[in-house]
């Protein structure tokens, strides 16, 4: 069925979020919705390695205090209040999806550290492209910031 490009600019939508129903290490943040733009933000997983060992360094403390062999119900709470305070596992910013509906395309233009990318659809063109770029190329990137060097 052939889709009208509003139709396709609203689809969109549905197609980001088809992407993160697929084990990835990103996401697809919407921040602006207007009639004819659309802007999203990527962000990668990442676990603070740092902030991780800060907050395992206070469990065990806590773990071999007489505290927590006298009291548990004590020793619960402050194990919570120690998972709140260190929130280690953080989504981070690494780009950016703005989107235009124009009388005559949809322009999509992806920017990442690693890529620029721009897509232009007609209503002859499917989405395909773009899709494609953002499971294979995006998905690379993020997968690298997530489990790479910080």
């Amino acid at each position: 069925m052939h889709k009208t490009l509003p139709e396709k600019f609203d689809a969109l939508d549905v197609m980001f979020e088809m992407i993160l129903s697929k084990p990835v290490l990103y996401l697809i943040e919407k921040v602006k919705n207007g009639f004819n733009s659309k802007s999203y933000v990527l962000k990668y997983f990442y676990i603070d390695e740092e902030i991780k060992d800060k907050s395992l360094q206070e469990i065990n403390n806590l773990l071999q205090s007489e505290e927590f062999q006298n009291n548990l119900g004590i020793a619960a709470k402050k194990l919570e209040l120690i998972n709140k305070k260190y929130q280690f596992e953080k989504f981070v910013e690494f780009g950016t999806i703005d989107c235009y509906l124009t009388r005559d395309k949809i322009i999509v233009d992806v920017k990442t550290k690693k890529h620029s990318r721009k897509f232009e659809f007609t209503e002859d063109n499917y989405l395909v492209d773009l899709l494609n770029f953002l499971e294979s190329e995006i998905s690379d990137e993020a997968t690298e910031l997530s489990i790479g060097d910080k």
